[in-house]
């Protein structure tokens, strides 16, 4: 009795490639829950799960924003869009294949000439298209608002599931949401750096040392010697002391200081750069503010539990 293969490599006689290594992980102690998973027995409550990817959102289309279109504006054009298509995922297709296309028509037109050829039996013409089509290639402007925009429509339709309490749904289109905030996060498209090159020299850097101080807090270790009035110079002495921040921490020194005379330490000057960030309510400092709130949270509970004792 012959039994089928169960994987190609099996099909072909091959070894079977090795599996990714896994190795044990635990849960932790739970922190007051923030709508982010933090490894502990409790997982997030969806409402505040909704919420906190809303603020990564706004944090990352501020943080790059380069053009006068507002955040309210991106929501309401990604709203109108999505009255016509109907879903999220319809809206991602429409995008990644259409929009950002921007000779997508002539493609389309050529195709169809393509099309009739075969279909009029002009099969020298038929050849002759279709080697001339292999060299024609699409022409994609896509922007880190393009990716925005697909994150927007898969949150509103993680909202419209949590309405109809259909939780599943929820985090299935919110997985597909972050994908795509992650995108917006990332180094400007090639498209981005050739039309705005120049245009955002120096901002860089304070925006990766605010990317680094939400890291720092978030993974920041509470305990119950810890001031809330001095968190920021911890804070900053784990930047100081970490060294995959050095190259962060250089890049803002030189840029800070440059063409000044006489300037404080980077230490003094990051901590009170830091403080003045957190206190500012511009949306580029909304997750550091909000990140060191809910540290300091953790501190005063802490505290509190130390004096009922």
């Amino acid at each position: 009795m012959h039994t089928r293969p169960s994987s190609l490599s099996q099909a072909l006689g091959q070894a079977p490639a090795p599996s990714p290594r896994l190795v044990p992980t635990f849960k932790s102690k739970a922190f007051p829950d923030t709508g982010r998973y933090d490894s502990s027995e409790r997982l997030p409550n969806l409402d505040l799960l909704l919420d906190s990817t809303l603020e990564r959102i706004k944090h990352s289309r501020a943080s790059h924003a380069s053009d006068q279109t507002s955040f309210l504006q991106i929501w309401d054009k990604v709203c109108d869009k999505l009255c016509e298509l109907k879903n999220a995922s319809s809206y991602e297709r429409w995008k990644t294949h259409e929009d950002v296309i921007k000779n997508q028509k002539w493609l389309a037109q050529f195709d169809n000439r393509i099309a009739a050829a075969w279909g009029n039996k002009r099969l020298d013409e038929f050849d002759a298209l279709r080697e001339e089509r292999k060299t024609v290639k699409p022409k994609v402007r896509a922007t880190r608002d393009d990716a925005l925009e697909i994150a927007v429509a898969y949150w509103i339709e993680a909202k419209n599931a949590r309405n109809d309490l259909d939780d599943a749904r929820v985090l299935h289109a919110l997985i597909e949401c972050h994908l795509y905030i992650g995108i917006t996060q990332s180094t400007k498209s090639e498209s981005e750096s050739k039309s705005d090159a120049g245009k955002l020299t120096g901002l860089s850097a304070r925006d990766e040392m605010v990317a680094v101080a939400i890291e720092v807090l978030r993974n920041m270790q509470v305990d119950k010697k810890m001031k809330k009035d001095y968190l920021w110079e911890e804070v900053t002495k784990i930047i100081h002391s970490t060294p995959k921040y050095a190259g962060v921490l250089k890049d803002y020194d030189d840029q800070t200081k440059a063409g000044k005379k006489d300037v404080e330490p980077i230490f003094y000057r990051l901590t009170t750069t830091l403080k003045r960030w957190s206190a500012k309510k511009d949306p580029k400092y909304q997750e550091l503010a909000a990140q060191y709130r809910q540290v300091c949270q953790r501190i005063e509970q802490l505290s509190a539990q130390d004096t009922r004792r």
